[in-house]
């Protein structure tokens, strides 16, 4: 499903949570994305959702393709938002740092606030 962040169009490709998941794309001549989230017995017999979420995000021009996957943790309260939120917010992170050079420990710092913030508006959105 092509999208767009504004500015340039990506291709998205997402678990859905509800059932079970398989998802094959093409993305080029050279690149076919699959991705495949089964939900356990127990969530599948009682109609539960995924508390699991894959989110792969591909630019169009082939330059960037980011991944995460949030094993979440089951029957936890609110999992399913917890694991959505937090991959969403990884592979939009993860976008900007294409050109960011430095020190993994540098990284890691940004990471860090970044979690803390994410965690607290994730917080007030919960509320």
């Amino acid at each position: 499903m092509p999208l767009t962040n504004g500015k340039d169009p990506y291709l998205l490709i997402e678990t859905a949570q509800n059932v079970d998941t398989f998802r094959s794309t093409s993305v080029n001549d050279a690149l076919r994305v699959r991705l495949l989230s089964v939900r356990s017995q127990e969530a599948q017999a009682e109609e539960l959702t995924n508390q699991d979420y894959a989110q792969v995000r591909i630019e169009s021009d082939g330059s960037s393709l980011c991944f995460c996957v949030c094993d979440g943790v089951g029957s936890s309260y609110k999992g399913d938002f917890a694991a959505q939120y937090l991959a969403t917010h990884l592979i939009e992170w993860l976008q900007t740092l294409k050109n960011l050079r430095g020190k993994t420990s540098v990284i890691v710092g940004q990471l860090d606030a970044q979690l803390n913030l994410w965690a607290h508006t994730a917080q007030e959105q919960l509320q």
